[in-house]
């Protein structure tokens, strides 16, 4: 057992300012009622080992207990596992044939609205193709009534033109001959009044004549002939 040292303790509680008689009464106390339940590091170490060694048998008594519990929890787990694996595969299986039948009916909804939808478009598309060649027809008429009154238009101008210039033509045709009957006049004239010593310079004057008329004749009746084509 510890030793309390009491004249130690009442010079503290002196220095700490209590009276003697009440140091010396505490330290009395103190030796009579704390003393007695403290313990030495002997009974501590004795005390250690007594606990230790209830603690190593408390031990091995849980870790005994433990593997049996772990053991059996083991055990009820695999059954429970196995149990739950079952149920899984059942309702799995289920499932897949849930799905299957879902997917059934939803491909057979598919293929009829696939149908429908096919339907639907084919007379869509009808009902535009009708709808396009009436509108096409509709251009067509009025693309040959633009036509026609264009050929119409072109036909009178052309033959306003064609008219024109057969006017041009005459006009000129008759100036031609008019001044060719001029010209005949003079060298009649001048055929009676040359003696017979210019006789030849006359008829080469008339051949030139006659050439040079032959030529805007020829040149007249092509295009007559031009203007009649395009008729």
């Amino acid at each position: 057992m510890a030793q309390f040292d009491t004249l130690e303790c009442v010079r503290r509680l002196e220095d700490a300012g209590v009276e003697r008689e009440q140091a010396e009464a505490h330290a009395r106390i103190y030796a009579d009622m704390i003393m007695p339940d403290l313990a030495t590091k002997a009974d501590l170490r004795m005390e250690i080992g007594s606990v230790k060694a209830d603690l190593l048998v408390e031990i091995r008594s849980v870790r005994s207990d433990l593997k049996a519990e772990i053991g059996s929890l083991r055990t009820d787990l695999q059954a429970e596992v196995g149990s739950i694996r079952a149920v899984l595969q059942a309702e799995t299986s289920s499932l897949r044939a849930d799905l299957r039948a879902e997917i059934s009916s939803v491909r057979a909804e598919l293929k009829a609205e696939i149908g429908s939808l096919r339907a639907d478009l084919q007379a869509e598309i009808g009902s535009l193709r009708t709808d396009l060649q009436a509108e096409i027809g509709s251009v067509r008429a009025d693309l040959q009534l633009e036509i026609g009154a264009l050929q119409a238009t072109m036909r009178r101008e052309l033959k306003e033109e064609i008219a024109s210039v057969r006017g041009d033509l005459k006009t000129e045709a008759s100036w031609v001959r008019s001044e060719f009957g001029a010209v005949r006049a003079e060298l009649r004239g001048v055929e009676g009044r040359l003696e017979r010593r210019i006789v030849d310079q006359a008829r080469l004057t008339e051949h030139k004549l006659k050439v040079w008329f032959g030529g805007m004749q020829a040149a007249t009746v092509g295009l007559l002939v031009t203007i009649l084509k395009l008729l």
